[in-house]
């Protein structure tokens, strides 16, 4: 909570968490996102505090689930099986932004 004092001399508060979200990014492919696609994924989550991804390593997070090996994913699980900070809780939040469909 931010207090704000007016001309008049009045205070008055502003609540700082009913500030407007980012609207998410369009739910792409985890099988064809580009690097910069699950980056910019990560970072909406982690910015806008969904789910603890302000917590994890965005850019190690990233590179693992860049260079894994996807082709026979058939959800978003697997994720949660690299060493790269997104665990079974965090998986519900991946699936605002990323599809396991190619």
């Amino acid at each position: 909570m931010l207090q704000v004092r007016s001309l008049l001399g009045k205070s008055f508060n502003i609540v700082i968490n009913d500030l407007p979200q980012l609207p998410p990014p369009k739910i792409v492919s985890i099988k064809s996102a580009s690097r910069d696609e699950i980056f910019i994924r990560l970072s909406y989550l982690s910015k806008s505090q969904i789910d603890g991804f302000e917590a994890i390593d965005i850019e190690k997070s990233c590179d693992v689930i860049f260079s894994a090996s996807k082709g026979k994913w058939k959800s978003l699980n697997p994720i949660s099986k690299l060493e790269c900070g997104i665990d079974t809780t965090k998986i519900k939040a991946l699936k605002k932004v990323f599809s396991a469909i190619a």
